[in-house]
């Protein structure tokens, strides 16, 4: 390779050059940042305008942030402060510029010995595929952290805060890895390099989950029996009344210590403070003669209001779009919608008779029309190597499987026997994973990241939706009317 010298400019300390235009229409310029100074190229290397930022500036970049179809420079700088410039051009001749917007974003306080907020480097990147730019930023505070554009409120908002990074952050970087996921390459003044999966939460306004929420409804017309429902608490939670609505984990968990005169304090396990499972197990070995079976039968015995989300389902039940459901839950709220559809299993005496190639819905759990089939706390749910019931349980979840596409609404990923079974390997090329949940959990990014660990072959897609089920359900019932709507016009 032989290069040939054709020219140069003198600065002092360059720290950022980049090659853009301002619009389409325009030549391209060399933006540089100097010393406290950002400079203005022409391809000929003349300098046609300059801007004092009286701070040194580490990156630059170019964007259209006010969303008028031209650029800003926005610049990192060693006091921690992002600074954006609208500048004003005409006939290739530079000639006005003005500070569109300042955020000191890194603090001395939190940058360690070095006591310099400098920010090292930034990302513009649209996370969640939503038209909404994302500003990614590394510095000196041992953070990476995550902003939204704003642009009606032409403002930044922190949406997430990375603490990984063990020292000053040096670079930042997003790719796709080979197992469809997002991940974040960043270096550090350590000297490592490290890489870390991000697990986007895409909320249901976006124009990327309204795709895909479209893809299902597409899918889920022509090929039901390869979609599989997995339905929590929050599929059946009515937010708009509490009192008249199927109670969460959490209230249950609120009932129980007033019920039995129970503090968090009195659990041995401070982490297990918000399981239900680990709670009703610690209630039963302290009152071990107390029915806890009962107290939940009674607890669901309640008319609850139906929530969108389960008249929408169980109307696509009956019109046979959806076939395949299994849950968690123990009220009757759907099971009283679909019992001419759906064949409904609940005993473990099921696990062995229940026909999966017809429309079922499994209650994992139990019902609670049915004491005895309850399964609530912990050590009910956890898989027993020697329980035969629990292992007929296993094989039916493994069917799960044969649908491609899982569906999970309002659910938490806590249950035991489940993430055993969602954990171990799977025999199919294509798999795709869908959860919606309005409050996901770092569960959630576990379950993910584990699988990338253990199986690093499979190809699997996986999207976390930051929604309501009642939202889910609104947007893929319109999908499916118009394309009905349509099939029928044809």
């Amino acid at each position: 390779m032989n290069l040939k010298y054709v020219n140069h400019i003198k600065e002092h300390n360059i720290w950022e050059c980049v090659l853009s235009n301002f619009s389409e229409d325009s030549d391209n310029f060399l933006f540089i940042s100097s010393e406290e100074k950002l400079f203005i190229l022409n391809m000929e290397f003349q300098k046609i305008f300059e801007i004092d930022t009286n701070q040194r500036v580490y990156q630059i970049d170019l964007f259209d942030f006010d969303n008028c179809g031209t650029n800003e420079i926005i610049c990192c700088t060693q006091k921690g402060v992002i600074i954006i410039y609208k500048v004003h051009f005409k006939d290739k001749a530079i000639f006005n510029s003005t500070e569109f917007f300042s955020r000191k974003v890194i603090f001395e306080k939190e940058c360690g010995r070095a006591k310099n907020p400098a920010i090292n480097s930034f990302l513009l990147y649209d996370l969640n595929k939503n038209g909404r730019i994302n500003i990614i930023i590394g510095g000196h505070d041992y953070k990476v952290k995550f902003y939204e554009w704003n642009t009606s409120k032409h403002d930044m908002e922190m949406i997430f805060s990375c603490d990984i990074p063990r020292e000053q952050v040096y670079s930042i970087k997003i790719l796709n890895d080979k197992y469809n996921n997002l991940c974040l390459l960043y270096s550090t003044f350590v000297e490592e390099i490290s890489y870390n999966h991000i697990i986007i939460y895409h909320t249901v306004q976006s124009k990327f989950t309204k795709r895909i929420i479209k893809s299902i409804a597409e899918r889920l017309i022509k090929e039901p029996e390869k979609f599989c429902f997995f339905l929590g608490a929050g599929f059946s939670y009515y937010e708009n009344n509490l009192l008249k609505s199927t109670p969460l984990a959490k209230h249950l968990i609120q009932e129980v210590f007033s019920k039995y005169d129970i503090s968090e304090e009195m659990i041995p396990f401070p982490k297990y403070k918000d399981s239900l499972e680990y709670i009703l197990l610690f209630l039963k070995k302290i009152y071990p003669n107390e029915n806890i079976k009962g107290f939940i039968k009674n607890r669901f015995k309640k008319d609850f209001i139906t929530p969108k989300s389960i008249k929408i389902f169980s109307k696509l039940v009956k019109q046979g779009i959806i076939k395949q459901i299994f849950t968690v839950n123990w009220d009757l709220l759907l099971e009283n919608h679909v019992r001419d559809e759906l064949k409904t299993y609940y005993k473990f005496s099921d696990f062995n008779l229940c026909d999966l190639k017809k429309p079922f819905y499994f209650k994992l759990h139990g019902t609670s029309s049915d004491i005895d089939s309850i399964v609530a706390s912990i050590d009910e749910i956890e898989i027993n190597e020697d329980n035969y019931s629990l292992h007929l349980k296993r094989n039916i979840l493994k069917l799960f499987y044969d649908s491609n596409n899982f569906i999970f609404i309002g659910y938490s990923f806590h249950d035991l026997d489940f993430i055993d079974i969602f954990e171990s390997k799977l025999y199919t090329e294509n798999i795709n994973i869908y959860i919606f949940d309005p409050n996901p959990n770092k569960m959630m990014y576990n379950i993910i990241d584990n699988r990338i660990k253990m199986f690093q072959e499979e190809k699997f897609h996986f999207h976390i939706f930051k929604c309501k089920a009642d939202d889910f359900f609104k947007v893929l019932n319109n999908n499916i009317s118009k394309l009905q709507k349509k099939d029928y016009n044809n």
